[in-house]
């Protein structure tokens, strides 16, 4: 059964009948909600962290919410609605979290957009209405129609945008978020995914936006599709793209935007790899992250493409983390190399590192071919050994 909340906006107790009898009645609440303090309403907030688009390997690009998204906005949502005080503390956060899902026939609000599109889901599914669609009416509603409620979404927001592959609206939702985007100082990460499944490759994505700077973003999810969203984002930290973000890095104008910036993480997923490429590396000096995709070879050893790329990581002095998605050992029955000796290669790389940087190192990695989640070593730096 849905939980029954209170639509009344204006629960003004002072003007109750209670409230006027007596001057003490005024200070003891004997008919409502006990209101509680911010403290313990920041408790209940504990229990409903915001999800994070970077900090988990096997989600970044997947192009379904997690699990716990729903729940948190429709909790937050509820308490919002309860009364007076809970609306008060609540309604920010849930402005701060605006999502919305083609796939059913409810929306949700706040400053992460999120889209189930494409050749995943129908864009008709759920009440007939088209996804890209609602994203404008939505995004018009925190800019234009109540633009107060750009203040809850400007305090720390994330957009995150899968659009749909719709030749009649992806043009006008693309061009609607990048004026939006300029709206909100104090957005940081942004997660634009195309699925252009049944479009021409050659879809001008970067139209929308190349007439825009947005100086406050620092984190960018990429696809092939909507990379270009990079030269309008001259402090991006963090750029990870899938999957094949090193043909753009290629190109003059991203090689001179890389050397332009300071660049801390990157994401490269080596799947196609062309002599060209391994020179990537060498662009983003200050790395301190990197993401790759390893599954698509069959040897560590002997491969020359995987060695050279091994030798410009071993250059990156200031890496810190190593991210990497290996080929499982049930995989590679069928060719490709065991996990171990993939960690082992990884270890080493580190390891040489260390020993100059005298810093802990982490490896982050998925298995592919199996249920995808995380696993972590850690190789903290030995300082008896210096």
């Amino acid at each position: 059964m849905p939980i029954k909340t209170r639509r009344c906006v204006d629960e003004d107790l002072e003007g109750s009948v209670a409230a006027r009898s007596t001057p003490s009645a005024r200070t003891v609440n004997t008919t409502g909600l006990a209101i509680l303090s911010d403290e313990l309403l920041l408790e209940i907030m504990s229990s409903y962290p915001p999800s994070s688009l970077l900090n988990e390997e096997s989600g970044r690009y997947s192009v379904y919410p997690l699990s716990s998204t729903p729940t948190r906005h429709e909790t937050l949502l509820a308490l919002s609605q309860t009364c007076r005080n809970l609306r008060r503390f609540f309604r920010p956060y849930v402005w701060q979290c605006l999502e919305l899902c083609g796939f059913k026939p409810k929306y949700r609000k706040g400053s992460i957009i999120k889209i189930r599109a494409g050749g995943h889901v129908p864009g008709t599914e759920g009440d007939g209405r088209n996804p890209n669609t609602e994203i404008i009416r939505l995004l018009g509603i925190v800019t234009r129609c109540d633009p107060t409620l750009a203040n809850f979404v400007n305090k720390g927001s994330i957009i995150n945008v899968q659009v749909v592959a719709d030749l009649e609206t992806c043009d006008s939702t693309l061009s609607e978020l990048a004026c939006c985007m300029t709206r909100f100082p104090n957005l940081h990460t942004i997660k634009v995914i195309y699925f252009p499944n049944d479009l021409p490759r050659d879809i001008p994505a970067e139209s929308p936006f190349k007439d825009h700077t947005y100086p406050q973003i620092c984190n960018l999810l990429l696809d092939e599709a909507t990379f270009p969203l990079v030269l309008s984002c001259p402090n991006a930290r963090n750029i990870q793209a899938n999957p094949n973000s090193e043909t753009f890095w290629s190109l003059p104008p991203y090689r001179d935007y890389a050397s332009a910036t300071a660049l801390q993480e990157v994401g490269i997923q080596f799947r196609a790899l062309r002599q060209e490429h391994l020179d990537l590396l060498s662009l983003f000096p200050s790395l301190r992250t990197v993401s790759c995709d390893l599954v698509f070879y069959q040897s560590i050893a002997t491969d020359v493409k995987i060695r050279n790329f091994f030798r410009g990581l071993s250059r990156l002095s200031h890496l810190k983390t190593l991210r990497a998605s290996i080929l499982s050992d049930r995989r590679a029955r069928y060719g490709g190399p065991k996990v171990e000796e993939v960690l082992s290669r990884l270890k080493r790389v580190m390891l040489d590192i260390q020993k100059t940087d005298h810093e802990d190192k982490t490896i982050v990695y998925t298995l592919s071919g199996e249920v995808e989640k995380d696993h972590s070593i850690y190789l903290p730096f030995q300082r008896d050994t210096v």
